[in-house]
């Protein structure tokens, strides 16, 4: 379980799903571990993000995508050597 000040503070960096062309509310969403937890992957906002729960469940456990999280706080999957980039940083969407 996510500490609630964390989970306020991916929510605000990730104010709906972070997948590629989501826009469900944070509200709507479970927090994530990029590494997960079984693999040693800590419980840091660098390693949190939000995802509506068909991208997490379904999407990220399922079917076996993975996501990355970068610098400038977008995220990029690479399903079957496709690249798909997420929506602008918080702050600059247009």
């Amino acid at each position: 379980m996510t500490p609630s000040h964390r989970r306020r503070a991916v929510n605000t960096r990730h104010p709906h799903c972070a997948f590629p062309g989501c826009v469900q509310p944070a509200s709507a969403c479970e927090i994530h571990h990029i590494i997960p937890r079984s693999r040693g992957g800590p419980t840091s906002l660098d390693n949190l993000i939000t995802l509506c729960t068909f991208h997490h469940k379904i999407v990220i456990h399922r079917w076996g995508w993975t996501l990355r999280l970068n610098p400038d706080a977008t995220t990029t999957t690479s399903p079957s050597g496709h690249t798909l980039h997420s929506h602008s940083p918080p702050g600059q969407a247009a």
